[in-house]
């Protein structure tokens, strides 16, 4: 019975923890999703109506992930245009990469509905509204994704209802996509990564050179003060000698005419 009890606990016990756990995941999406520039930054409010949870998890780990590594890219690098431009050119490529292979698959299972018209689920229980402060044309290019998605979930939806699909293959088409764009966040989340470190290592480059420059002037300073303090004083010049030797012989008849010159003074 003890046992039973005990085991019982440890159960309670490992619900509490997963309940902590889960607790703790969604305080951390929501700082994540009400995440704001330390400095003022233009934005464009958008509102995403998302009707899947599928959808809603993807917003949560991947539009917001984008958002701070967009931000980096586009307010944060200083003055390192190649920088800037390298990342601008993989995040375009990338993002409408990952539009594209959505867009076409929404189409294509728009048109087997067009073709086979079965009849569409009523809804989804826990729709979520989201007003979301793009901060660059790119954030709204993911914002655009993520729409995308929750209508690819709904159209695999209803045909799952109207039975055109099984359950393991719309679980695997919406875990692909999903997938795909939670790996695109990923992808820019490591760009960033690596380009603060490229900065990062500029900055250090620059620094060491600008340390060199200085040291080096400090040394050729130091040497000539070196240089100053160890040299002779100079000799006077033969024209100084002569000057000073003339002005002491012309000096020498008028100090003896002086006395003579008080002497007749005092004999009148």
């Amino acid at each position: 019975m003890n046992a039973a009890v005990t085991d019982q606990t440890a159960a309670a016990g490992g619900r509490t923890d997963r309940d902590q756990r889960q607790s703790a995941k969604r305080t951390r999406r929501l700082e994540m999703a009400t995440w704001v520039p330390k400095q003022s930054t233009p934005y464009r409010l958008e509102k995403l109506v998302l009707k899947s949870s599928a959808a809603q998890y993807v917003y949560h780990l991947g539009l917001v992930m984008a958002q701070k590594s967009l931000y980096f890219f586009y307010f944060t690098l200083p003055d390192n245009n190649e920088a800037v431009k390298a990342a601008d050119a993989i995040v375009t490529k990338k993002v409408d990469a990952v539009f594209t292979a959505i867009d076409d698959e929404v189409k294509r299972l728009t048109a087997v509905i067009d073709a086979q018209l079965p009849d569409r689920h009523t809804g989804y229980s826990d729709m979520l509204t989201f007003e979301v402060a793009m901060y660059c044309p790119e954030a709204a290019k993911i914002g655009d994704i993520v729409r995308k998605y929750d209508t690819l979930v709904d159209l695999l939806d209803t045909l799952w209802f109207a039975g055109f699909v099984k359950r393991e293959e719309r679980g695997a088409l919406i875990q692909k996509y999903r997938a795909m764009i939670i790996g695109l966040a990923r992808q820019l989340y490591l760009l960033s990564r690596q380009a603060r470190s490229s900065v990062t290592r500029q900055r250090a480059q620059r620094d060491k050179e600008r340390q060199e420059v200085a040291d080096r002037r400090a040394a050729a300073a130091e040497g000539r003060s070196a240089d100053a303090a160890e040299a002779p004083p100079p000799a006077a010049s033969a024209s100084v000698a002569a000057a000073a030797t003339d002005a002491s012989v012309e000096e020498a008849p008028a100090k003896a005419a002086a006395p003579r010159a008080r002497r007749v003074a005092a004999g009148a």
